[in-house]
């Protein structure tokens, strides 16, 4: 039952329940206000100053869009709009650039689809404001089954909040095109969720589309492939990220409490919750060090420059060489970065080292498409996909002076055997 209605610029009116409103005012979730969709991509793009709080929004709007469309029963759609609008929680200043340093300070991965979990379980006011209903919201989140829930109930919920046609990248997709004023990430989101269904595959039921929605996928698919090579992996999103990165690195053990930021810890989520975009860049800021001379530098706009790119596939001619980029990892990038930065006798922090892959095709792989009565995956008979290919990257950022290119320049004729 509808309690209260907000407007969002690309649904018009959101209908919300009076449980969904009570988890949105809790101030957990309202911090999500104070965290941006696109961590450093109002660089380059101005207004990409939208927040995870609106996404959430339009998330759980396109879970109950798809569970109406599937024929999920009331309490199944509830629970299912629930997770989509807590998919998110867990996420720390600077979305997605954040997980680097959590994990660094726990010496493992931790993602925030892990502290959303956290949060759901042991935050004591969202665990009020769920009651029962926690373990089942946890469960579609983890892919687990939901308690009271058939297997196939349970799979089919979580592949809408995350799966290979998740409601998560429909409202991402859409939504950063809007902000950021460019055209790439529009599809015909009617037509999509209008011809979406579940089929039978390899014995387990899943999310499809029926033939009519054939092209509607086609485009959905290669417009998320176009985000990521034209504004995700941006050069300047680039940089400006990996600068933010390494400027809340060095804050590690000064204004960031690695003590205070153990998952393990009891008073962890108390700590974590008080973190968000502006709050950590003004302490880091208000600091002295490496960490704030970085994060003035961004604030500034002052970024590295791209003195180095390469595409391996066009420009490496041996494959052997080509095989040496593809094999290095962040410790390896690190490692060359800093050799560079001791030629030149600079702080290393003055050269970046990054490699991006963009695939034409991610978990997208596993769309299902009903032909003639029969599931077949897109990927197998995709005209369009089939003709492009991934895109690999190869960058070297530093200051924009006549050493540091010509440093640059011996060190890829060296290692790679061309000349930039």
């Amino acid at each position: 039952m509808t309690y209260k209605s907000v407007h969002d610029p690309l649904y018009g009116f959101i209908d919300l329940s009076k449980l969904e409103i009570r988890v949105i005012d809790s101030p957990i979730f309202r911090r999500l206000h104070r965290i941006k969709q696109l961590a450093q991509a109002d660089t380059v793009y101005p207004s990409a100053c939208h927040t995870r709080f609106e996404h959430s929004l339009g998330v759980c709007h396109l879970a109950g869009r798809v569970a109406k469309r599937l024929g999920f029963n009331d309490e199944m759609t509830k629970i299912v709009r629930l997770a989509a609008l807590l998919h998110d929680i867990g996420h720390g200043p600077f979305s997605h650039i954040f997980e680097p340093v959590l994990s660094g300070i726990n010496d493992r991965p931790i993602s925030h689809e892990e502290i959303s979990q956290m949060i759901i379980r042991d935050d004591e006011e969202m665990s009020c404001i769920l009651g029962e209903l926690a373990p089942q919201v946890a469960g579609i989140l983890n892919h687990k089954p939901v308690p009271g829930w058939t297997s196939q109930e349970s799979m089919l919920a979580s592949d809408v909040v995350s799966g290979p046609l998740d409601v998560d990248r429909m409202d991402y997709l859409r939504r950063d095109s809007y902000h950021l004023g460019v055209v790439y990430g529009n599809f015909d989101l009617d037509q999509l969720i209008h011809t979406m269904t579940t089929t039978k595959d390899t014995g387990e039921r899943w999310v499809a589309v029926n033939i009519k929605g054939w092209g509607a996928v086609e485009q959905y698919r290669l417009n998320r492939y176009l985000m990521h090579a034209q504004v995700y992996q941006h050069h300047a999103i680039v940089i400006a990220n990996r600068m933010c990165i390494d400027s809340m690195l060095c804050a590690v053990g000064g204004v960031i409490g690695p003590d205070e930021l153990l998952v393990d810890s009891p008073n962890f989520l108390d700590n974590y919750m008080k973190l968000d975009d502006q709050s950590l860049s003004n302490s880091i800021l208000s600091s002295e060090g490496v960490a704030s001379d970085i994060m003035t530098r961004l604030r500034r706009r002052d970024l590295l420059k791209r003195v180095c790119e390469i595409y391996p596939g066009r420009d490496i001619p041996d494959p052997r060489a080509r095989l040496k980029m593809a094999k290095m990892n962040h410790a390896a990038q690190q490692k060359v970065a800093s050799e560079i930065a001791q030629t030149l006798h600079m702080d290393e922090h003055n050269i970046v080292v990054h490699t991006s892959h963009i695939p034409v095709h991610h978990n997208e792989d596993q769309i299902l498409v009903i032909r003639d009565g029969v599931p077949r995956h897109l990927n197998e008979s995709s005209p369009i996909i089939s003709t492009h290919s991934p895109i690999d990257k190869f960058y070297i950022f530093g200051p924009d002076i006549k050493q540091v290119r010509d440093t640059v320049r011996d060190y890829v004729s060296s290692e790679f055997g061309i000349i930039i």
